[in-house]
């Protein structure tokens, strides 16, 4: 006879293995799972108070990583080129006033970011977390960008397109198509424009229509019209926008996390703050 307890005599159990040790090693992979969970805090920065927006931060924890990220963007009369600091604040923010009677304590500075000259700062900050390692940390080269003058065409209505040079092999062929058509009936047409000319004034009340067969002919000619104008166009060198944007990467090593996103310590909740040693700029809390 099977024996009365709380569990299914049927339960699926591996041999050596009791009921007992099977839930043990259920919150063991519970708790392994919560502590490799991934965890996230951002807030949109708005400058010293104001409504105004200028952009997002974002923090990013993992297991043996973290990250901070932000891309800021407003006038450079306010963000001008330069230097500012981002730090993270012991207290969050009322009404957006970024003062340090509102932030409290510093509790801990993100690092030094670059605006441009367009009021811009991008930031991304890679932090690798490893308890036997070397700190260290390096800051990544902005690419070099091309900047050389481009040849445009520029229509009579405003249009604008990229000019391409075609080969000299294709100009030369149509150079020397039309020194075929020209050459054999030059100067009949020319004798005809003499004789043209003496008659015209004799002749304006009875001229003929001047159409395209006697046009091509060179028997007369035509004003232009604006469907041909629009088609008419000059090429010019201009000198493209090659500004290049700020932009901060970091590659960084440490021994212990740079922030916490969770516990006691998390800094969700508090102020990040932007400023540029004397004046605070902007400021949000994280969520």
């Amino acid at each position: 006879s099977k024996r009365s307890s709380g569990i299914n005599a049927e339960w699926p159990l591996r041999p050596g293995i009791s009921y007992k040790m099977f839930v043990c090693l259920l919150f063991l992979q519970a708790a392994l799972q919560l502590s490799w969970a991934k965890y996230e805090a951002e807030c949109t920065m708005k400058l010293h108070n104001t409504e105004i927006e200028i952009g997002k931060v974002v923090f990013k924890s993992e297991e043996g990583f973290q990250s901070i990220q932000a891309n800021l963007e407003g006038d450079p009369e306010v963000i001008k080129e330069g230097k500012y600091g981002l730090k993270v604040y012991e207290n969050s923010v009322l009404v957006n006033d970024c003062s340090a009677a509102s932030t409290g304590a510093e509790e801990i500075e993100v690092g030094t970011v670059q605006a441009g000259d367009r009021g811009e700062i991008n930031l991304k900050m890679s932090i690798t977390i490893d308890p036997l390692g070397s700190p260290h940390s390096f800051l990544l080269s902005e690419p070099a960008i091309s900047c050389a003058p481009i040849k445009v065409k520029i229509y009579a209505d405003g249009r604008e397109e990229p000019y391409v040079a075609r080969k000299r092999r294709e100009s030369q062929r149509k150079k020397e198509k039309l020194k075929e058509k020209k050459g054999k009936k030059e100067k009949k047409r020319k004798r005809k424009e003499r004789k043209e000319r003496k008659d015209s004034t004799a002749k304006k009340s009875t001229a003929k229509k001047c159409t395209k067969k006697r046009e091509l002919k060179g028997k007369c000619t035509n004003a232009p019209t604006l469907e041909a104008l629009k088609d008419i166009f000059y090429v010019i060198e201009k000198k493209p926008d090659c500004y290049s944007p700020k932009s901060d990467t970091y590659k960084i090593t440490m021994n212990s996390p740079k922030f916490q996103l969770d516990g006691e310590d998390s800094i969700v909740g508090r102020a990040v703050v932007l400023g540029d040693g004397q004046e605070r700029i902007a400021c949000c809390n994280l969520v």
